[in-house]
């Protein structure tokens, strides 16, 4: 129960959406999504490990905010944030 699963969205920023019932319960942008590169550049990148940081970041926000949280009070705010998932921001692999 304390496990915060996330996939990819096709979303932009910090947008993060949270499915109930699913085997992964949050997603957020990660198609196309622009990263540094090698040589100071910058590359478009598709894939859940692009989005994953962004529900992490959250998270530790919110325990910087409150730092006694405990893991499950976390993940109940999470879903409090999180906008539904919707068929048209859920990435193919998404069921």
């Amino acid at each position: 129960p304390t496990v915060i699963t996330v996939n990819m969205a096709r979303a932009a920023g910090d947008e993060f959406f949270y499915g109930p019932g699913r085997l992964v319960e949050f997603a957020a942008a990660g198609e196309e999504v622009e990263v540094a590169w090698l040589g100071g550049g910058t590359k478009r990148v598709t894939g859940s490990s692009y989005a994953a940081p962004v529900v992490a970041g959250l998270l530790a926000r919110l325990l910087e905010r409150w730092p006694a949280l405990p893991p499950l009070e976390a993940k109940a705010l999470l879903h409090r944030l999180a906008e539904p998932l919707r068929a048209e921001v859920a990435a193919g692999n998404v069921s």
